[in-house]
């Protein structure tokens, strides 16, 4: 008998192949498992009336054994409470673009986040470690919009650093919005910057400093997606000296990653993205788990994701058993321009702390305001 996996697939049009990349990466890892997969498309995840009509169609229609998918964070709390009282099994993943306060644990979902609220707040720790302590934010209307800076302001003032001040980029650029920049860090001195942006923002930002040459001014920091390697090729120099508090790069050395970079790389003739990344590891759990039992009931399948454990890109997968989430350790990379090049060397890893996420699930003041679309869904 064949396990049946059910899929929930975001839209993005800043990123159009978030989905094919997360499906990737999990039929590579469910390459010698018995399966069948069925797909259905979220838009741009931030519909829970559409998500959870897709999960019932993939419970009633096509009678799946357990769902999984790349969601985002709004209302999730309403999917995994109906997934509880319905006693249904799902593993899902998330980019981690809010902390998840107050997101209780929920007997039978289990999620591998990439946790990039975490980075944010690590990221605030090694600027004051550094002895930056006035840190200025540099964003667009977008990426402002959701948990980041709650995390980033956890980890500063915990610390005892502060904001210098926040420079955001409207949704239409101005004319000049290079030179704007440059005058806003010019006023506010920060001692540091940390830059948080992503896709075509990203890039956008990336123009910027290579017309006001900030980067060159002042330390740089920044989140993960805005230094992606399809970025970094395009635009030489301008992030020379740049550091980057990253859970994932291509480039980590450990033997698991290497094996999953060359089988990707083999299998597509591209290199994965976080998106395969996430796939490939929430593939080889439903692996494992499959492997693991003599049949697919809710108990069985459940007991087997709650003792799982094995090698992944990122280090050890497998769910703390007070959150069933994924902890992983994240790693201080230092991105170096060498002969129009960029290099990229681990300096410093932070290994996974599972009791900060719990101290954060059990706080019980939501925080106000936020974006309701799923992070880089747009």
């Amino acid at each position: 008998m064949n396990l049946k996996i059910g899929i929930l697939t975001p839209h993005s049009n800043a990123l159009p192949t978030m989905g094919r990349d997360f499906i990737d990466g999990l039929e590579m890892a469910l390459a010698n498992t018995p399966v069948e997969l069925f797909v259905e498309g979220i838009g741009i995840g931030a519909d829970m009336k559409q998500i959870i009509a897709s999960v019932q169609k993939l419970q009633n229609q096509h009678r799946v054994h357990i769902i999984t998918g790349l969601l985002g964070h709004h209302l999730i709390g309403q999917l995994l409470g109906m997934m509880e009282n319905l006693g249904s099994l799902m593993l899902y993943s998330d980019l981690g673009a809010r902390l998840p306060i107050g997101l209780k644990k929920t007997p039978t979902v289990f999620c591998n986040s990439f946790d990039l609220c975490l980075s944010a707040f690590l990221s605030a720790k090694c600027m004051i470690a550094d002895g930056h302590k006035q840190i200025a934010v540099s964003s667009c209307y977008y990426e402002a919009g959701y948990g980041f800076t709650q995390a980033l302001e956890k980890g500063l003032y915990g610390s005892g650093g502060e904001f210098a001040g926040h420079f955001i980029t409207p949704h239409i650029p101005r004319e000049n919005e290079a030179e704007i920049m440059n005058q806003f860090m010019e006023s506010t001195k920060p001692s540091a910057i940390y830059a948080q942006y992503s896709g075509i923002f990203a890039r956008e930002h990336a123009s910027f400093l290579s017309q006001n040459n900030i980067s060159g001014q002042y330390p740089l920091y920044v989140s993960p997606f805005a230094v992606e390697n399809s970025l970094l090729n395009d635009f030489p120099g301008i992030f020379d000296d740049t550091r980057c508090v990253n859970p994932w790069m291509v480039e980590d050395e450990n033997k698991a990653n290497l094996q999953f970079v060359a089988g990707y790389t083999g299998l597509y003739d591209r290199q994965p993205s976080i998106f395969s990344l996430l796939g490939y590891e929430n593939g080889k759990a439903l692996a494992t788990m499959a492997n693991s039992v003599s049949k697919y009931t809710v108990a069985e399948l459940k007991k087997a994701l709650e003792t799982i454990n094995f090698d992944s890109p990122r280090g050890t997968f497998g769910f703390h058993p007070d959150t069933h989430r994924t902890s992983f350790g994240q790693s201080m990379w230092k991105i170096i321009s060498e002969n129009g090049t960029y290099k990229k060397h681990k300096m410093m890893q932070f290994e996974n702390d599972p009791a900060l996420t719990l101290e954060w699930m059990n706080m019980e003041n939501m925080p106000v305001g936020g974006w309701f679309n799923a992070y880089l869904c747009q």
